[in-house]
């Protein structure tokens, strides 16, 4: 009979991480407190916030509210779709996703219903990861849809998160 154990994620990541650390050993008088300093893991192992489902919730409504949006073409949207998407963006934390990033730039660019705009709101969210939001709006410029002719719009949004505003 083969015997299983059980071993901590948290041992895990610090033996996957190990091979990218750097070689220093600090010693450390016992007397003085050790701060530890952080580890950077890959982004394959970093561990999602608690609220990971008020995430996800808040990423599945704005989507939800986005194609039911582009889908009837028109710049007009339901004063309760537009409270849902102010409410939930001010949920999201931190996105990193490719995926959501992608749904966020588009948002930026295509929803805009007459009297209502989540562009700010949206550019708040693309900040606080802004590497990534570059990285996948960078992507979503080389990517366009057929139909589309230009990434001026994109490129206003490109200059906004480089200059962090």
């Amino acid at each position: 009979m083969k015997s299983r154990f059980y071993i901590p994620f948290s041992i895990l990541c610090l033996f996957s991480c190990a091979q990218q650390a750097d070689k220093e050993t600090v010693v450390a008088d016992s007397s003085v407190p050790v701060q530890e300093s952080p580890v950077l893991l890959p982004d394959s192992l970093i561990q999602v916030p608690s609220d990971t489902a008020g995430q996800e919730e808040a990423i599945q409504v704005l989507k939800g509210i986005f194609e039911a949006y582009t889908a009837h073409e028109e710049g007009i949207d339901s004063e309760d779709n537009k409270n849902a998407v102010t409410q939930h963006l001010r949920r999201l934390g931190t996105v990193r996703r490719r995926e959501d990033l992608m749904l966020l730039i588009n948002m930026w660019h295509y929803y805009d219903p007459t009297d209502y705009s989540c562009r700010q709101m949206i550019l708040d969210v693309l900040l606080r990861d802004k590497a990534a939001a570059i990285a996948a709006l960078e992507y979503r410029m080389q990517h366009k849809k057929r139909w589309e002719t230009g990434t001026t719009e994109f490129h206003y949004l490109l200059e906004a998160l480089k200059a962090g505003q």
